[in-house]
């Protein structure tokens, strides 16, 4: 099953914390993207949500915003 990105900031539904234009974007202007120009998109949403899944796997400073918000990001309490 092809694999939708929902970027929505504070979503609970949300499983990626970019859309897949931000990222072709970022892309344009990094070195040895060729890996990621050659993907389908598919296989780029799949790439985003990875990230995303292992990202938020990590322990952050802070608290979520919004207790209903399925990602690490975005976070309240942290220090500059």
């Amino acid at each position: 099953m092809a694999v939708t990105i929902v970027a929505t900031v504070g979503s609970a539904t949300a499983n990626s914390f970019i859309t897949l234009a931000e990222a072709a974007t970022y892309m344009e202007a990094r070195l040895n993207a060729t890996l990621w120009d050659a993907a389908t998109t598919d296989v780029q949403n799949r790439s985003l949500v990875e990230a995303t899944r292992e990202l938020s796997a990590l322990t952050w400073l802070g608290a979520r915003v919004d207790s209903t918000q399925v990602l690490a990001w975005q976070r309240a309490w942290v220090p500059n």
